[in-house]
Formats: structure tokens, sequence, C-alpha cells
């Protein structure tokens, strides 16, 4: 190979946003190679037991690999396949069931909450006369209730064990606001429990069941269940530590807030999940109208630091090349993950783990690096700037290191 040809090859695999010929796309093989070895590489030395890593574009999955143990123990590699706890990821898919819901014709987002919940739930009410809480204020982190109830037990090994009902329910009761209905935005737990208690009010049916006749069923999101433990147990990844990699965490129970954070997933549903919504603005879509999917993604309330907004479910920020990016993440004893898009460059990306350690900067890396291979350039201005090589070096670039 000449080296005029290798110094062009060369510019081709570096410069994120250059348009690609046929004849281009014969090294994206390679391209994903390069980065599977720089996943690895960090995996290995930051003792993430596995990744499982998904890449959306143009409305459909188009990468799907995953790297390191389901189980370390045992030797039993990672794969698409392999069942996660994904935690918060939940919130997202629950906001989708809502608006779902919504488009039906059960419920409207501003309609107050407390007509859908059962008479023994009191919400708590602001003495200044602040409005009542709706479903959009529980979806936006804006009803000025804690991230959980008061009486949820205050310890880091599965706080949520034996968390049912009714000591939810009597938890809600003795909680106070923190802020305004409508004024703040403060992370809520609680809010998303009770909006899947208020969805089953306004379905008449459980939320488990509602949330697979309206949304998995028609996505074929087969492998997106409550009870996973119980129906693939050998599919399970398990779980391992923040601290040591290599400790297993104990199994976490949700309790009454399944649909805060009680779903086990795979990347190949979630990237699934992901094309749909990718899919906003398109004609046809189903099984969540293509118009409420704008809407989730939709800035409703800017944070307090100004540099990013909350939409229904969905996290929206700027990142620079990439554009505002569409993202939430999720952690939960022994798993984390992380689920994003941009939709400028039609590319999106989901991160899956089976260690309490966030993988937020990985899925921000990943997602940097799949608009290079899988952007479009024609929508915006090509950018100059090149990403982090490595994951890590993306995390110290970010953080200021």
């Amino acid at each position: 190979m000449s080296r005029r040809w290798y110094l062009l090859m060369l510019c081709l695999l570096l410069v994120p946003g250059l348009a690609w010929s046929d004849t281009d796309r014969l090294d994206l093989d390679e391209r994903l190679r390069a980065l599977e070895r720089a996943l690895e590489i960090e995996r290995v030395a930051e003792g993430y037991p596995s990744l499982s890593i998904g890449i959306v574009h143009r409305g459909a999955p188009v990468y799907l690999k995953s790297l390191g143990y389901a189980d370390q123990e045992a030797g039993i590699p990672a794969s698409p396949d392999t069942l996660y706890r994904i935690g918060s990821l939940t919130k997202v898919i629950t906001a989708s069931l809502m608006v779902s819901l919504r488009d039906r014709g059960y419920l409207s987002l501003d309609d107050p909450v407390s007509g859908y919940l059962p008479g023994i739930i009191h919400l708590p009410s602001d003495p200044r006369g602040a409005r009542q809480i709706t479903f959009r204020h529980l979806a936006t982190h804006t009803s000025g209730l804690p991230r959980n109830p008061d009486n949820l037990p205050r310890h880091d090994n599965n706080p949520f064990e034996g968390y049912d009902r009714a000591r939810f329910y009597a938890g809600v009761n003795q909680t106070l606001l923190i802020s305004p209905t409508g004024r703040w935005y403060n992370y809520s737990n609680a809010g998303y429990g009770l909006i899947g208690i208020a969805l089953e009010q306004a379905g008449g049916a459980s939320y488990e069941t509602l949330l697979r006749r309206h949304l998995l069923e028609p996505l074929g999101m087969h492998d997106t269940l409550m009870n996973a433990l119980d129906v693939h147990p050998q599919r399970v990844a398990v779980g391992y530590s923040l601290r040591d990699g290599r400790v297993r965490e104990r199994e976490w129970d949700m309790g009454a807030m399944e649909a805060a954070g009680g779903l086990y997933s795979t990347v190949e549903d979630l990237a699934r999940f992901l094309a749909l919504h990718m899919r906003a603005g398109s004609h046809g879509i189903l099984p969540v109208a293509s118009g409420s999917l704008t809407e989730m993604q939709m800035p409703q309330r800017v944070l307090d630091t100004w540099d990013q907004a909350v939409g229904i479910g969905w996290h929206v920020r700027p990142m620079g090349p990439v554009g505002d990016v569409v993202w939430h993440t999720g952690a939960l004893g022994g798993y984390s993950s992380y689920m994003g898009f941009s939709p400028r460059h039609d590319v999106g990306v989901i991160v899956l783990t089976n260690r309490f350690r966030s993988v937020e900067h990985y899925g921000n890396w990943l997602l940097r690096r799949s608009v290079e291979l899988y952007g479009e350039p024609t929508r915006v201005a090509r950018q100059p700037a090149l990403s982090p090589a490595s994951p890590a070096e993306y995390r110290l670039a970010i953080s200021g290191g």
C-alpha cells in the first residue's frame, strides 16, 4: 500500500461526519473491531464483568455486541440476549406506556393523578396553593415529591426489600413536598411508582399486563420482563458490586415501585425500543404515535444548571458535534445501563453491564464514535474536533482531568 493511500485511509477513519461512498464503507467492519478493542481494554482495566452494547441507525439496530462474562465464576460469556436489570431505563418505558394510553383516551397528561389512585393514597399538597400533581408533573420530575418516600429504609443493600404497596401508600401519605408542584426539577422514583399505579387504574389491568399488551408485544420485546429470574434464570447476568467487580451483589426487588426501575431486558430488546423513539416524526408509527414520541423528546423543563432539560421520561442535553442528545441512565444493585440517541444524526446506542457502577461515560463515548461511523453529515456542518480515542480519555476530557 502506498504512503499516500495509507494517509487517505487514515483520514477516512478519523474525520467524523465525512461522507461515505460504497468503497469507503468496506472498512466499517475494521472500524467496529477497533471500537470493540478499545471497549475491551477499558472493560478489563476498570473491572466491569461484561459490557453489552447496541448501535441503532435510521430506526433499525445495526450492531449488537457483548464483551466479557455474564457469570465470571462459571465462565459464562455475555451475549446480546443476556438479561440485565435496567434500573431507571424502566422510567422511559413507563413514560412510553403512559403516552400510549393517553393516545388511546385513557387519560390526559394534565389530569390530576389523584383521580387515578386508590382512595387510601393522599398526595401531599402545598399550603401555598400550588396546583394538583398531574401525570405530566410526575413524568417530568416536577411534582415536588422527593426522590423516595420518607419511610423507605436508608441503606444500600436492597433498600426496596419488602417495600410492598401498603408501605408505599403509607410512605406517600407521610411524605411532604420538597418544592412547590411545577416549580423545580427533583428526580423522583416515588413519582414513577405512582405513575405505574395510576396507569393500572386508568387501563383496568396490572402495570405488567398493560406494558406487555400496549408496548412490549407490539414491538417484539419478548425479553423485557418484570420477573426474569422466574422465567429465564439461566440467562440473567450475575450482578456485581460497585466497589469490586468480582463480589456478587444481592438481587434487588423494587417492590411497589416497579414502574420506576423494576424491569429486566436485553440489548436486543432495548435496540427495538430505541429504534421506535428514533422514528419520531415519521408516518405510520406504532404502538406509540409519532407525535407523542416527539413530545416525549421535547424539553419540558430546563434544569437549574441550564446545561440540560427534562422531557417526558427522557433527559435532553447538548453534546457538541453530536447535537442534542436524548438519553437516560439506570443503576440498580449489581447493574448499570445507558440509552441515548442523537436526533440530528439519527444514531443511538445502548450500554448494559452487570456491575453497580455507572456506564454513562461508555455511553457518551460510544455515541460520539457511532455518529462518526454512521451519522448523516448532510444534516450539520462538518466538525473538525475528534472524539477521544478511548472511554477513559473521554471521561478525563469531560471531568477536566
